[in-house]
């Protein structure tokens, strides 16, 4: 009954300021209809969210809800619990399970993926309201495209692209409409800018840049420092600022970049700043691949027209040239990852906030443009883009199109994870403890133990940092956890081999699990390991349990 007062009182709310937002702007039957457009198309992306709500596990979206676990227990991040991510994501993930209190795998991962979806189903709600059809406009690509770059799944590139564009369409807003922002919208800039820091540090060069053209055009600096201010100073007092700045900046710079960038050296500078141009001569063939072209050529379009128009005359005032220059290179620096077009899901979602962003430069860029133009010329611009558009999303490979079984995604994706979560708990004691090499971090959330160390995903690269090597060479010499989960050999060596093959030789025993293959029941080996001493401890009944589960009984 709780929840459904709480979503109840939500809905009320949010029909109640659409009611009076609309009333405010003295709504137009083309604004009312590109309203009810919107709300359709929105409840097409849940659908489609629904659709893939059991699909692609990984790694970074089960770590996001596997630390937020064990921060609902009491675990504080960066001090208990160690992540080189932004915090917001993991309190984002935090709440979601405080509120919707999954019990079952199924569940965690669907309502997770769902609260992901109102999260930027609200966003776009205030985008459409503040930016108009043109955002309708963009969500029609944007939303049915984002699939491609895991934009339903709980990651910091999908909380951070939405108040993202909101920080673009109002600087593009000051710069060419002298528009005069009302208190509210500064102070959502502001707040706008934190959700952006706080989810993807990366993508501060660009926001430096914007925040400097919003700043200089609207002189707006107390308020948007306020929405900015205030969030970060709560945000604070639930994280250590030092522990923040220790695990998410001076590690990321000191110890991942150099080990995971793709950026080897300044040709892939030229290639990250020029990829709409890059797209025309190196791309890989895929659906997203070709939206890229077609943005991009819009984009190199809108230059060019943006500049001298048929006959040769400017457009704009000279004044705007630098602004208009600066928000281009803002939009460019977006991608700091991935070098090669076309790419999707797991090597291509970093490109999600760059992808959203070009789509929606493109077409506030269009809107201005088509202000200009008049006569048979627009009706033709129009004609040419609405039928590519329109093509593109009618592609036979396009999400809305495929055939998805839930059920049988969760059990590919998720059913071992399950299996090894519940065979731990079956023989598990109050205070046993789990390590899960290198990233399996769900069986942690099935099982129900502690985690080992600070740890809770055993990348490569964290072996590396001197504080975290002394801890994990503390915590498998001196005192190893009873449960095991090491799944190294199939994800190639590491760093962490050495001391986990000889921790695993002295101390642990491998798990079997009887296995039907080709009409025959065999023993086959498992990733999971239990302490030698532990094996002493378990129980009759937990061995019954365990049996039940197809284990093998170590002796």
């Amino acid at each position: 009954m709780g929840k459904l007062l709480f979503w109840s009182l939500i809905a009320k709310f949010l029909m109640i300021t659409i009611i009076n937002r609309i009333k405010e702007i003295k709504v137009g039957k083309v604004k009312l209809f590109s309203f009810i457009l919107f709300i359709g198309l929105f409840l097409f992306s849940f659908f489609l969210t629904e659709k893939f709500s059991q699909s692609f596990h990984f790694v970074d979206e089960e770590d996001h809800i596997v630390l937020a676990h064990f921060m609902n227990k009491g675990y504080k991040l960066y001090d208990d619990l160690s992540s080189n991510h932004q915090p917001l994501v993991y309190f984002f993930s935090s709440f979601t399970q405080k509120f919707f209190k999954p019990d079952n795998l199924f569940l965690l991962i669907k309502r997770t993926r769902e609260a992901v979806f109102l999260y930027s189903f609200s966003w776009s709600l205030v985008l459409f309201f503040v930016f108009g059809p043109v955002f309708l406009l963009f969500s029609l690509f944007f939303e049915l495209t984002k699939f491609f770059l895991f934009g339903n799944l709980l990651l910091m590139e999908s909380l951070a692209v939405y108040p993202l564009l909101f920080i673009l369409g109002q600087t593009f807003r000051v710069v060419f409409y002298a528009f005069k922002p009302k208190k509210w919208q500064s102070l959502i800039f502001g707040l706008a800018n934190f959700l952006v820091v706080f989810n993807l540090l990366p993508l501060i060069p660009s926001l430096i840049i914007l925040n400097l053209i919003y700043f200089i055009k609207t002189k707006e600096l107390k308020r948007a420092l306020v929405g900015f201010i205030v969030p970060t100073f709560v945000l604070f007092l639930f994280i250590s600022p030092l522990d923040w700045f220790r695990e998410t900046v001076f590690y990321n710079f000191k110890y991942v970049v150099p080990v995971l960038s793709s950026i080897k050296n300044k040709t892939d500078y030229f290639i990250l700043f020029l990829f709409p141009i890059i797209s025309f001569f190196k791309s890989e063939v895929s659906v997203l691949s070709s939206f890229i072209k077609f943005f991009s050529i819009l984009l190199i379009g809108c230059f060019i027209i943006y500049f001298f128009n048929n006959k040769g005359k400017k457009i704009s005032q000279k004044k705007n040239y630098l602004f208009y220059f600066l928000i281009l290179v803002s939009v460019l620096l977006l991608n700091n990852r991935v070098l090669t077009v076309g790419k999707m899901y797991y090597e291509g979602f970093h490109l999600l906030p760059w992808y959203g962003a070009l789509i929606f430069f493109d077409l506030l860029m269009v809107e201005l443009i088509f202000k200009k133009i008049k006569g048979i010329g627009k009706f033709l611009s129009v004609l040419i883009l609405g039928v590519s558009g329109i093509c593109l999303l009618l592609n036979s490979n396009m999400p809305y199109r495929q055939k998805i079984d839930k059920n049988r995604e969760h059990n590919i994706n998720y059913y071992p994870y399950y299996l090894m979560g519940i065979a731990s708990k079956a023989i598990a004691s109050p205070g046993d403890r789990l390590a899960v090499f290198p990233h399996e971090s769900l069986i942690y959330w099935q099982s129900g133990l502690k985690p080992a160390s600070r740890q809770i995903v055993y990348y490569d690269w964290s072996y590396g940092v001197p504080v975290i090597k002394k801890e994990m060479d503390q915590v498998f010499i001196k005192d190893p956890p009873e449960f095991l989960y090491y799944n190294f050999p199939q994800v190639g060596p590491s760093r962490y081999s050495p001391l986990m093959e000889k921790a695993m030789a002295e101390n642990y025993s491998q798990v079997m699990r009887f296995q039907e293959e080709e009409g025959k029941m065999i023993k086959v080996e498992q990733n999971l390991y239990i302490k030698k001493e532990k094996v002493k401890e378990i129980s009759q009944n937990q061995w019954l349990e365990w049996e039940k589960l197809g284990f093998f009984r170590i002796k």
